[in-house]
């Protein structure tokens, strides 16, 4: 399987699952809070790790994540759905 190949499949998966997500709006709530949740965990690590610039920037995807569980859950999958687009799109 080629990159390319790859790339266009892993986007395909990531794509089904939001509009998965979209329908199951307290799924996709609960788990935006979660994700939230874990990165600040990491962001606190990366601190004890002396990385004081990757934790803030670490603590901000948190901060936006949890955000986004406060939306509607259709806002909050087409938000997911533009980060999924420059997510790939900025990968070679």
């Amino acid at each position: 399987m080629s990159k390319a190949s790859r790339k266009s499949s892993a986007r395909e998966a990531a794509d089904a699952c939001v509009d998965l997500l979209r329908e199951d709006k307290l799924r996709l709530k609960r788990l935006l809070r979660e994700a939230g949740g874990l990165l600040d965990d990491v962001a606190a690590v990366l601190i004890d790790a002396g990385r004081p610039l990757e934790s803030k920037q670490v603590h901000l995807i948190a901060k936006l994540l949890r955000g986004a569980a406060l939306l509607p859950a259709t806002f909050a999958a087409a938000g997911l759905k533009k980060v999924i687009a420059k997510v790939f799109a900025g990968r070679g």
